[in-house]
């Protein structure tokens, strides 16, 4: 496996690449991420079975490190993982 470094374009997964993945997917963005796409939000959303997105208002990205939202972000992956465990 390549390992993707800082400022590259990840791999350009085709649809049924995506609807490959049978793990439950967390995808946590910030509203004002100008890094993640809509249009690769859509894709994952429309392709992978098991997709939950959760959009942290008013964060950037990496919503989980930067602002106020560890709290936010604790609750909801506490929530994810009780119910996929």
């Amino acid at each position: 496996m390549e390992t993707i470094k800082i400022g590259e374009k990840y791999p350009d997964f085709s649809d049924e690449d995506l609807q490959k993945i049978t793990a439950p997917f967390l995808l946590i963005y910030g509203s004002e991420d100008i890094l993640i796409k809509k249009e690769e939000i859509e894709k994952l959303r429309n392709n992978i079975p098991d997709f939950t997105e959760v959009k942290i208002e008013g964060a950037r990205h990496f919503p989980h490190l930067i602002g106020n939202n560890a709290e936010v972000i604790n609750d909801i992956l506490f929530e994810f993982l009780k119910k996929h465990m």
